[in-house]
């Protein structure tokens, strides 16, 4: 079995950002008016103080402190779907505080034991159980999908649990030092900062395993929050906190809030942000979405502490005599259509969504994946391969790069970029050109199934042998199958595999050995990878030491099967559903572009008709719709037509 390797401490040079910069969306002149919001007390008790309130999909978490003693302290959990709202430790004399929440996982520290663990409770289960509990006091916890980290106060060191290991064990983060002071954790990154330094660091948990200083500043970063590469923190500039926003790949420094009053408790999802700020009377919640005017939610007292979701806020209310938590939801939902004038243009128009631009501290983050636009063998695999380099996925036809995919690549300014593929799919007179001024490497077979099987290969030569066990398989000679797997395998740092329906071809074989897969998923039904294939492939990973077969993922189409895949993604906590990306199931190229930014993100992928909502995509929204935060629609109207967009947009509570 293969052991999991230590964190690769990366040298960096101290790199001082100074604190200057434009509000996100400056060139975006906002043009609507400012989001309106209603909104309603969940929990405004005369005599206990509710406060410390995080939301996540469809819960809403916080800490209550019971009666007028406040000896008790307790976890208060509601399902903003059903409406039911549960307690964890109410009456039991003791304390649990500091609640964080993500899926159906809530977060918490309890001191039952005469000093502070960490537990996890489960909404779906209504069981808790311990994350931590050693004879020092652990406090602060914080989850992302599969990740629990906190900070062991006795020492001044950050921990970690990725239950998405096999053996899951606590694992330090040895470079956090002994006086790590706020963090937070998404997307298998768990970001922090260090006083003695002023700086922002990062410990990548997922591969490639990287940990080091991404930047430093003359004051202390505090109130930190993640979202994807957005990170948001409050800093003490001169005489008063600002609110700043610092991307993770280009390591830019932008002003969110810069008054002559304070603002600070930002929060951050997607691109829109909150934080308090001084009101007319007493300080408000400011809400920030581009293109809008700012919406100021608040009245004559103190809000403090928001956490934002989706189109809603929750956030704390000091009365004055006590603490109340409050919702706020926007009128209207986050969508966006991510597309261009054609297929090359819509994979470089999602890559400046969700790529920024320039190079980063960390040299090896900066890549390109190139797939031909013309067929869809040999980019199928390309989705988890582009999560591996951290990169987007950019198409280019056989003989000539496209002008909007060399403007893109222009832009991200790569360390390398990754040819997918033989020259019958992307020519030698491309790999030419771009070799004048990048470094490239081409990963090809002999065809569609030896390219998948070599892209799986450098995939683990990329993250390291302990960080590819698991394979995910699909039939080859179409494309809706590995289209749907993509995002969930990229987020489960698994490779999609290639199988003919009848056979396993050798070099797929040979790398299932070599990679030691010991779990397997195989996309579509018996009409698209038979019985007898799924046999030799539970053969092949039984061998490897599986503890049981290969989990067949299908429906009756292939929307059915892709709304299968992302529950399985979903219930493995590998993606979540912050945002959801939807493209046409009947060609490949914006779901290929699309599906691999949403994997660099941990987001899934449905599959709808053009002209009419899937139906199976639609009852997906429909037992999801508390707990979409956004849906970014690729393509154009010509590809997803408005009517579907806006059959999507109605789907979203």
């Amino acid at each position: 079995m293969k052991r999991r390797s230590a964190l690769q401490t990366l040298a960096v040079a101290t790199t001082i950002v100074v604190l200057l910069g434009s509000t996100p969306g400056a060139a975006l002149t906002p043009s609507l008016p400012a989001v309106v919001f209603s909104t309603s007390d969940v929990a405004a008790s005369a005599t206990d103080w509710d406060w410390n309130a995080k939301l996540d999909g469809k819960l809403l978490v916080w800490e209550r402190w019971i009666g007028p003693g406040h000896t008790d302290y307790a976890i208060y959990v509601k399902n903003l779907d059903t409406g039911v709202t549960r307690s964890i430790g109410a009456g039991d004399g003791f304390q649990q505080s500091n609640p964080d929440v993500s899926g159906d996982l809530v977060v918490y520290q309890d001191n039952s034991t005469g000093n502070w663990n960490v537990k996890v409770y489960n909404w779906a289960t209504d069981n808790s159980m311990n994350v931590s509990a050693t004879i020092n006091d652990e406090i602060d916890p914080r989850v992302d999908g599969n990740i629990i980290m906190w900070k062991d106060s006795t020492t001044g060191y950050l921990w970690y649990r990725d239950y998405n290991q096999p053996m899951v064990a606590s694992t330090l983060i040895n470079s956090a030092l002994d006086n790590s002071h706020g963090h937070d954790v998404d997307n298998g990154r768990i970001i922090w900062t260090n006083p003695d330094f002023r700086d922002l660091r990062v410990a990548m948990v997922y591969p490639p395993l990287i940990t080091g200083q991404m930047a430093s500043f003359g004051p202390q970063p505090n109130d930190i929050e993640v979202h994807g590469d957005r990170i948001v923190s409050s800093f003490f500039v001169t005489t008063n906190d600002n609110v700043m926003l610092f991307d993770f790949r280009s390591r830019a420094l932008s002003t969110l809030a810069n008054t002559t009053g304070n603002e600070y408790y930002p929060s951050v999802f997607h691109n829109t942000f909150a934080y308090v700020a001084p009101g007319t009377v007493g300080e408000d919640i400011t809400y920030i979405r581009p293109g809008h005017l700012n919406s100021t939610l608040g009245n004559t007292e103190q809000d403090q502490r928001p956490s934002v979701y989706g189109h809603r806020i929750a956030w704390d209310r000091n009365t004055g005599a006590d603490w109340d938590v409050v919702l706020g939801t926007g009128a209207s939902t986050l969508q966006a259509r991510t597309y261009g004038a054609n297929r090359y243009a819509t994979a470089a128009a999602a890559s400046v969504a969700y790529f920024g631009a320039g190079s980063s501290v960390f040299a090896q983050l900066d890549n390109v994946v190139l797939c031909t636009g013309e067929n869809f063998p040999d980019a199928l695999s390309a989705a988890p391969f582009a999560r591996a380099v951290q990169s987007p996925l950019l198409l280019t036809r056989r003989d000539s790069i496209p002008a909007e995919t060399l403007a893109e690549i222009t832009r991200l300014a790569p360390t390398k970029i990754y040819i997918i593929g033989g020259t019958a799919a992307i020519s030698t007179a491309v790999e030419n050109q771009l070799k004048a001024t990048y470094t490239t490497e081409r990963i090809a077979g002999v065809d569609r199934y030896d390219t998948s099987a070599k892209i799986a290969l450098r995939m683990e030569e990329i993250v390291g042998e302990d960080g590819v066990y698991r394979g995910f398989f699909a039939r080859g000679d179409t494309f809706p199958d590995a289209l749907a797997l993509g995002p969930v395998a990229a987020a489960a740092q698994g490779p999609i595999l290639l199988v003919k329906t009848d056979s396993v071809p050798a070099p797929i074989a040979s790398a299932v050995n070599t990679l030691d897969i010991t779990y397997g998923y195989i996309a579509g039904d018996t009409t698209a990878v038979s019985a007898s294939t799924a046999s030799a492939l539970n053969t092949l990973i039984a061998t490897n030491g599986a503890l049981g077969p290969c989990l067949r993922v299908a429906g009756a189409n292939r929307y059915e099967t892709a709304a299968a895949v992302v529950n399985v993604g979903l219930s493995s906590r590998w993606v979540d559903l912050d945002t959801l990306g939807i493209a046409t199931g009947a060609s490949f190229p914006d779901a290929l572009a699309g599906g691999a930014a949403l994997g660099y993100y941990g987001s899934p992928l449905l599959l709808t008709s053009g002209t009419s909502l899937s139906a199976a995509t639609n009852n997906f929204l429909v037992a999801h719709e508390y707990e979409i935060g956004r849906v970014e629609v690729f393509g154009g109207s010509n590809v997803v037509s408005s009517a579907v967009n806006d059959a999507i947009a109605a789907k979203i509570k």
